[in-house]
């Protein structure tokens, strides 16, 4: 059985990983993909072809209808002998516009973008496409319970496979960062990944503002976000104690980085798509032996306080920031630091053998 892989974002980690183990486990692959403007991680290793590329300033419509044309072309060239694996909304919508109904298809989840549509006539009616999408497909993986709570609240379908955006297994092979001694006087917080939102912009702006004594330490990359993307490259390069540092390979630059801060900021909104997500930053931060600070009424959130692993704030307000930051203290923190470190490490990697199972079951039925 050839899968043919229809990727929305082909640099991203967590797609390239999701390849890599279907070849692992003996597949026969095609991946085609689409490359975003002013991404710069490095694209993967293994063979591919980019179908499109997308520009920051397209509009949805346009772009979903470039997917659609260069999905089409990938739909002539085979016949009901293979089975596609989709990413993303976007990416599943184009596949269906370009005839892919009638195909069979695996479908990948690791967002809800249509809770982030301001219109909610269109929200509730993306929010409708994805159940159908999910519902039709062989297999749906999606990458946090939250998403399911969301999408299915009183039903459980068979035919969904949970896949928590834990770490890659490679991490193993790595060495164990330093140990690092907590100094109330002079705290270290690191981000990794998209760097987005009005949280992260306020987070920097208080402790620019307010906290020397506190460093914060930014790794990833700026996404196309319209308001807050410019907003806080402009706030990063205003203060002195906050910089950042370019993109990061996933996973062999985090021994580096996590011996260099003390808490892990992962700081998103409380509302829509963040409200329900599990973000791959909460596995690293236990897996480092980090504490993490998320947004509070979140699904995440709930997870941290919990475990006791981490902190949660209302990223929303400058005032909640300045309180939370203003409550940090050494007992507190070396508490949820052991409370990560009690974690077992297997706990934390990847396993995607349960889902390797049941794609066995159903292929080769």
């Amino acid at each position: 059985m050839k899968i043919v892989f229809l990727i929305n974002i082909l640099r991203q980690a967590r797609c390239i990983r999701r390849v890599e183990d279907f070849i692992a486990h003996g597949y026969n692959v095609e991946v085609c993909g689409f490359d975003r403007e002013g991404d710069n991680r490095a694209l993967p290793s293994f063979k591919h072809k980019i179908i499109g590329h997308i520009s920051r300033t397209t509009s949805y419509f346009k772009r979903l209808l470039m997917m659609k044309n260069a999905i089409k072309v990938e739909l002539a060239k085979h016949d009901g002998e293979v089975v596609y694996y989709i990413f993303s909304l976007d990416v599943a919508i184009a596949f269906l516009l370009a005839g892919g109904v009638r195909r069979g298809y695996m479908y990948e989840v690791s967002d809800l973008m249509e809770l982030e549509v301001g219109n909610r006539v269109v929200s509730i009616v993306l929010t409708w496409i994805n159940k159908f999408i999910i519902k039709h497909s062989i297999e749906t993986v999606i990458t946090s319970p939250g998403f399911e709570d969301f999408l299915f609240p009183n039903q459980k379908l068979n035919n969904i496979s949970i896949v928590a955006n834990k770490l890659n297994k490679k991490i193993l092979d790595l060495p164990k960062p330093q140990n690092r001694i907590f100094d109330i006087n002079n705290i270290t917080i690191g981000f990794t990944g998209a760097i987005r939102n009005v949280a992260i912009y306020n987070f920097i702006e208080v402790v620019g503002e307010s906290f020397p004594n506190i460093s914060l330490k930014f790794h990833g990359i700026f996404t196309d976000d319209k308001v807050y993307s410019t907003k806080i490259q402009n706030a990063i390069a205003k203060y002195d104690n906050v910089s950042y540092h370019g993109p990061f390979k996933n996973p062999n630059d985090f021994p580096e980085i996590y011996s260099n801060i003390d808490m892990v900021l992962c700081l998103y909104t409380a509302k829509g798509n963040d409200k329900v997500l599990e973000p791959n930053k909460l596995y690293e931060a236990i897996y480092f032996e980090k504490p993490i600070i998320v947004s509070k009424n979140t699904f995440t959130g709930a997870y941290v306080e919990e475990r006791h692993i981490g902190y949660t704030v209302n990223g929303e307000d400058k005032k909640s920031i300045k309180l939370f930051l203003e409550s940090l203290r050494m007992h507190g923190y070396n508490e949820r630091k052991n409370n990560c470190a009690k974690i077992p490490k297997k706990d934390l990697i990847d396993d995607t053998t349960p889902l390797f199972n049941k794609l066995e079951l159903i292929l080769n039925s």
